[in-house]
Protein backbone atom coordinates (compact mmCIF):
# COMPACT_ATOMS: atom_id res chain seq x y z
CA UNK A 1 0.00 0.00 0.00
CA UNK A 2 2.76 2.58 1.21
CA UNK A 3 6.25 2.20 2.23
CA UNK A 4 5.15 1.93 5.31
CA UNK A 5 1.84 0.09 5.26
CA UNK A 6 1.10 -3.68 3.48
CA UNK A 7 -2.22 -4.57 3.21
CA UNK A 8 -1.90 -8.65 2.79
CA UNK A 9 -4.21 -9.68 -0.57
CA UNK A 10 -4.32 -13.41 -0.59
CA UNK A 11 -4.53 -15.88 2.37
CA UNK A 12 -1.55 -16.14 4.36
CA UNK A 13 -0.78 -19.76 6.30
CA UNK A 14 1.82 -20.10 8.70
CA UNK A 15 2.74 -22.68 11.16
CA UNK A 16 4.46 -22.01 14.96
CA UNK A 17 5.01 -23.44 18.32
CA UNK A 18 2.76 -21.33 20.13
CA UNK A 19 3.48 -21.99 23.47
CA UNK A 20 7.31 -22.94 23.46
CA UNK A 21 6.45 -26.41 24.41
CA UNK A 22 6.14 -28.58 20.95
CA UNK A 23 2.22 -27.71 20.29
CA UNK A 24 2.06 -26.19 16.87
CA UNK A 25 -0.42 -24.05 15.65
CA UNK A 26 -1.83 -23.39 12.15
CA UNK A 27 -2.36 -19.74 11.94
CA UNK A 28 -4.58 -18.73 9.03
CA UNK A 29 -4.48 -14.75 8.23
CA UNK A 30 -7.44 -13.81 5.86
CA UNK A 31 -6.82 -10.65 2.90
CA UNK A 32 -7.27 -7.10 3.95
CA UNK A 33 -4.82 -7.23 7.04
CA UNK A 34 -2.98 -4.33 7.53
CA UNK A 35 0.39 -4.46 8.61
CA UNK A 36 3.42 -2.38 8.72
CA UNK A 37 6.06 -4.74 8.29
CA UNK A 38 9.27 -4.55 10.61
CA UNK A 39 8.55 -0.75 12.32
CA UNK A 40 12.32 0.60 11.82
CA UNK A 41 12.82 4.09 11.31
CA UNK A 42 14.62 4.48 7.47
CA UNK A 43 17.78 5.84 9.16
CA UNK A 44 18.58 2.29 10.75
CA UNK A 45 17.80 0.17 7.87
CA UNK A 46 21.22 0.27 6.76
CA UNK A 47 23.15 0.10 10.23
CA UNK A 48 20.59 -2.94 11.72
CA UNK A 49 20.14 -4.48 8.15
CA UNK A 50 16.26 -4.86 9.07
CA UNK A 51 14.32 -3.46 6.72
CA UNK A 52 10.47 -3.41 6.69
CA UNK A 53 10.15 -6.05 3.69
CA UNK A 54 12.66 -8.86 2.53
CA UNK A 55 13.01 -11.76 4.29
CA UNK A 56 11.28 -10.32 7.49
CA UNK A 57 8.16 -9.78 6.32
CA UNK A 58 6.43 -12.90 6.85
CA UNK A 59 7.73 -12.76 10.37
CA UNK A 60 6.69 -9.36 10.86
CA UNK A 61 3.21 -10.32 9.20
CA UNK A 62 2.72 -12.85 12.02
CA UNK A 63 3.95 -10.80 14.68
CA UNK A 64 1.97 -8.04 13.82
CA UNK A 65 -1.58 -10.08 13.58
CA UNK A 66 -0.56 -11.35 16.97
CA UNK A 67 0.15 -8.01 18.46
CA UNK A 68 -3.43 -5.86 16.88
CA UNK A 69 -4.98 -8.65 18.79
CA UNK A 70 -3.25 -9.03 22.11
CA UNK A 71 -2.33 -12.27 21.20
CA UNK A 72 -6.20 -13.87 21.65
CA UNK A 73 -6.73 -15.83 18.24
CA UNK A 74 -10.31 -16.74 17.39
CA UNK A 75 -10.80 -20.07 16.59
CA UNK A 76 -11.64 -19.29 13.19
CA UNK A 77 -7.98 -18.83 12.21
CA UNK A 78 -6.37 -21.69 14.00
CA UNK A 79 -5.80 -25.02 13.90
CA UNK A 80 -3.99 -27.39 16.79
CA UNK A 81 -2.14 -30.26 16.18
CA UNK A 82 -2.19 -33.05 19.17
CA UNK A 83 -0.77 -36.12 18.40
CA UNK A 84 -0.32 -35.55 15.08
CA UNK A 85 -3.73 -34.21 14.04
CA UNK A 86 -5.02 -30.87 13.47
CA UNK A 87 -8.11 -30.15 15.27
CA UNK A 88 -10.20 -26.72 15.02
CA UNK A 89 -12.60 -25.20 16.94
CA UNK A 90 -10.45 -23.69 20.37
CA UNK A 91 -9.29 -20.12 20.84
CA UNK A 92 -6.24 -19.31 21.81
CA UNK A 93 -4.01 -17.08 23.73
CA UNK A 94 -0.33 -16.01 23.28
CA UNK A 95 1.40 -14.04 25.10
CA UNK A 96 3.53 -10.98 24.26
CA UNK A 97 6.63 -12.53 25.04
CA UNK A 98 5.87 -15.73 23.38
CA UNK A 99 4.62 -13.93 20.31
CA UNK A 100 7.98 -11.88 20.58
CA UNK A 101 9.93 -14.87 20.49
CA UNK A 102 7.74 -16.92 17.91
CA UNK A 103 8.77 -13.60 15.68
CA UNK A 104 12.80 -14.28 16.35
CA UNK A 105 11.90 -18.01 15.37
CA UNK A 106 10.42 -17.52 12.11
CA UNK A 107 13.22 -14.44 11.30
CA UNK A 108 15.42 -17.35 11.88
CA UNK A 109 13.31 -19.74 9.65
CA UNK A 110 13.49 -17.61 6.61
CA UNK A 111 17.13 -17.04 7.18
CA UNK A 112 17.86 -13.66 8.61
CA UNK A 113 20.81 -13.70 9.83
CA UNK A 114 22.27 -13.53 13.62
CA UNK A 115 22.58 -9.92 14.14
CA UNK A 116 19.78 -8.36 12.77
CA UNK A 117 17.43 -11.12 13.63
CA UNK A 118 18.34 -10.34 17.69
CA UNK A 119 18.20 -6.54 16.67
CA UNK A 120 15.20 -7.01 15.51
CA UNK A 121 14.07 -9.37 18.48
CA UNK A 122 15.42 -7.01 21.56
CA UNK A 123 13.41 -4.06 19.89
CA UNK A 124 10.37 -5.71 20.62
CA UNK A 125 10.75 -6.73 23.54
CA UNK A 126 12.05 -3.69 24.50
CA UNK A 127 9.48 -0.95 22.99
CA UNK A 128 6.93 -3.94 21.63
CA UNK A 129 4.99 -3.14 24.89
CA UNK A 130 3.66 0.44 24.09
CA UNK A 131 1.91 -1.35 20.83
CA UNK A 132 0.71 -4.02 22.88
CA UNK A 133 -1.22 -2.03 25.38
CA UNK A 134 -3.34 0.01 22.65
CA UNK A 135 -6.85 -0.92 22.16
CA UNK A 136 -7.01 -3.84 20.03
CA UNK A 137 -8.19 -3.36 16.26
CA UNK A 138 -11.22 -4.36 15.47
Amino acid sequence: MSDREYVLDTTYVTTFDYLGDGNLCRLTIDPGFRYDGASVPRLLWSISGIRPDGLNRAASLVHDYIYVNKGHIHFKQVELCWHGEWCSGQNIQISRSRCDRIFLEQLKEAGVKWVPRNLAYTAVRAAGWFLWMQKKRK
